[in-house]
């Protein structure tokens, strides 16, 4: 980019080739661009910056020399900085800014990379892989101390290639507990609005708590069915003895077979007890649950109150079983 600046002084000027020097410097700084586009605009900024400051550091030492040698050299010093302020202020430092804020586009670029090749490859996942936890920042971190684009691109692209072999794992998980959860849990989708989450644990986690859901769903279902029943039973036991007892009492005959229609006949004729009625302690054993037991009894207690009120004293429940 130069001759290689030489001054000497003795109280003047005894050599100097700055002239030529000066004139070499600005006809090469006016065929720079202002304005860098291109890679290759880039790639050769980089090297009129080292030059340029290599020319300035040149300039100023020379300048420190002849400063040493003379006093009254103002007018070269003066062309000197006029050199040094063109060199700095018009194509180093812009030149600078320019590089610096490509480098940090082209970073940027190649962690944002990164980060799409992994969003692109999870974007055709099935919905239970998306549940995924996935750290994008380790773009930033594998990018960071690189000395060169090269260097940052590979440290990215192996990181992304990591994070998609996890999310390729997590798939084919998927995907086999799938196949279980389908083989076994046909019919009981109402249990399991947490699906996906259940599909990205293992496979023996899936398997226990899909199974133990189903067991739970069975034993409730199974227990409401034989609480049904027993309500059922127990309004048509109810409401059999009410019609038997209405029966009985639109009869006025005495060949009703059944104690209701005996108990009722005493009523309605308002027969007193006699001097030959006993005090009897009927009993009932069931065999069965308490629930059952307590059901049974009511049923019973009801019905006797109904059709037998004129010869019932009174009516006690007793459970003798256990609980």
């Amino acid at each position: 980019m130069n001759k290689g600046l030489k001054i000497k002084v003795s109280g003047r000027i005894t050599e100097s080739n700055f002239s030529e020097y000066k004139e070499a410097i600005l006809a090469q700084l006016d065929g720079l661009k202002a304005e860098l586009i291109t890679d290759q605009d880039f790639a050769d900024a980089k090297k009129t910056i080292k030059v340029c400051k290599a020319a300035e550091d040149e300039i100023a030492l020379a300048k420190s020399y002849a400063m040493e040698e003379a006093v009254e050299i103002n007018d070269l010093f003066c062309s000197m900085d006029e050199v040094l302020g063109k060199l700095r202020d018009e194509i180093r430092l812009p030149y600078t800014r320019q590089v610096k804020a490509e480098e940090t586009s082209r970073k940027t670029a190649i962690i944002k990379s990164g980060s799409d090749a992994v969003n692109e490859f999870m974007s055709g996942q099935h919905a239970a892989v998306k549940l995924m936890d996935i750290d994008l920042l380790v773009f930033a971190d594998v990018a960071k101390g690189k000395r060169t684009l090269k260097s940052m691109q590979d440290s990215v692209d192996n990181a992304a290639a990591e994070l998609i072999a996890n999310i390729q794992r997590t798939a084919e998980l998927v995907e086999n507990n799938l196949a279980v959860f389908e083989s076994i849990a046909t019919g009981y989708s109402s249990l399991f609005h947490d699906k996906n989450n259940l599909l990205i644990a293992s496979e023996g986690e899936l398997v226990a708590t899909v199974e133990g859901r189903i067991a739970k769903a069975k034993l409730e279902e199974r227990e409401r069915i034989e609480r049904e029943e027993r309500e059922k039973r127990a309004r048509e036991y109810a409401t059999s003895a009410a019609k038997e007892s209405m029966a009985c009492e639109e009869r006025e005959v005495s060949t009703c077979n059944t104690p209701a229609k005996n108990a009722n006949q005493v009523v309605n004729e308002q027969i007193q007890p006699t001097t030959e009625s006993r005090r009897y302690i009927v009993t009932m054993i069931v065999n069965g649950t308490k629930d059952q037991a307590k059901e049974i009894a009511t049923v019973a207690r009801n019905a006797t109150k109904v059709n037998f009120d004129g010869l019932i004293e009174s009516v006690s429940l007793d459970f003798m079983g256990p609980g």
